[in-house]
């Protein structure tokens, strides 16, 4: 349930130049990339995705790229050991 809304809250419009927004948002980010390194949710991975090429502030596109390569890293490492 906190996740969820961590997630609504990303999906609300927001001003880019309200820096503790922002950074906020980051932290928010963060905390879903380690949540979907652990549990699989295609929908908010597609809302990483999306924030990592759309987002209008540059501190979120990069925490949502770092996020993005922790998932992508863990599920390589979850494909290495089952084989």
């Amino acid at each position: 349930e906190y996740i969820e809304k961590l997630v609504a809250r990303l999906q609300e419009d927001y001003s880019s130049s309200d820096m503790d927004e922002v950074y906020f948002r980051s932290d928010i980010v963060k905390v879903l990339g380690s949540y979907l390194s652990q549990h699989e949710n295609q929908d908010y991975a597609e809302l990483l995705g999306y924030l990592a090429e759309s987002d209008p502030n540059q501190v979120i596109k990069i925490a949502a790229n770092q996020a993005l390569s922790k998932i992508k890293t863990k599920e390589a490492e979850k494909s290495a050991k089952q084989s």
